[in-house]
C-alpha cells in the first residue's frame, strides 16, 4: 500500500505541474486530462506529453528508491 501512495503522489505531482486535470485513481492507473474545458491554450497537447515523460522518469525514480532501500 505505501508503494502506490507513493506512485499515486508523484503522478498526481507531475499532472499538476503541467497544468492537467487529475480526474481519478483506477486501480494502478490514473485519470487525468488536457485540453478544453480543463486546459485551454494551444500547448495542451505538449503538456500532456511532457506529464507522460515525467511519469515516465517518476516510476523509474520510484524503482530505483526502493531498490536502494533494499
Amino acid at each position: 500500500m505505501l508503494l502506490l501512495n507513493a506512485y499515486f503522489e508523484e503522478m498526481g505531482e507531475v499532472v499538476k505541474a503541467e497544468g492537467g486535470y487529475l480526474d481519478k485513481f483506477i486501480g494502478d492507473g490514473v485519470m487525468a486530462f488536457w485540453g478544453a474545458p480543463f486546459l485551454t491554450g494551444p500547448d495542451y497537447a505538449a503538456r500532456a506529453c511532457r506529464a507522460a515523460l515525467a511519469a515516465l522518469a517518476g516510476t523509474d525514480a520510484l524503482a530505483r528508491r526502493r531498490r536502494e532501500a533494499g
